[in-house]
């Protein structure tokens, strides 16, 4: 599997790291996990799963109708304005069967939502 970009300065900046080994039933191919605030988040080759502290959910990236994003122009002002990177964004995988809600930090952001939106839209990895 050829990585991203972004998942190379993920894992650079010591966010997450590649699995080896990995397989899953409905997702295929593992590749990538990384911990979050309040859950573990798994890449695949055909979807993602969640590991949340008592289960585990995944979803097909061909089942996901869209992710939203919180990250804005006034969150990085405060930031800046605070001197503070200590941020955390929810950022939503709304899919078929409901809504997926990650606390990611500001630092991780912007990377893991471009990761997966090339996942969503067809990019291979």
């Amino acid at each position: 599997m050829k990585p991203f970009k972004e998942l190379e300065n993920l894992i650079a900046s010591g966010f997450g790291a590649y699995v080896r080994s990995t397989r899953h039933e409905a997702l295929g191919v593992g590749f990538y996990e990384i911990q979050l605030v309040n859950c573990k988040l798994y890449m695949f080759e055909k979807g993602v799963l969640i590991e949340w502290p008592a289960t585990q959910e995944h979803v097909m990236y061909a089942d996901i109708v869209d992710i939203k994003s919180h990250l804005s122009v006034e969150v990085f002002s405060r930031a800046s304005e605070d001197r503070d990177l200590n941020i955390f964004l929810p950022l939503e995988i709304i899919h078929l069967s409901g809504v997926f809600a990650l606390e990611v930090q500001l630092l991780v952001y912007s990377r893991l939502l471009i990761v997966l939106n090339k996942l969503w839209g067809g990019d291979n990895v």
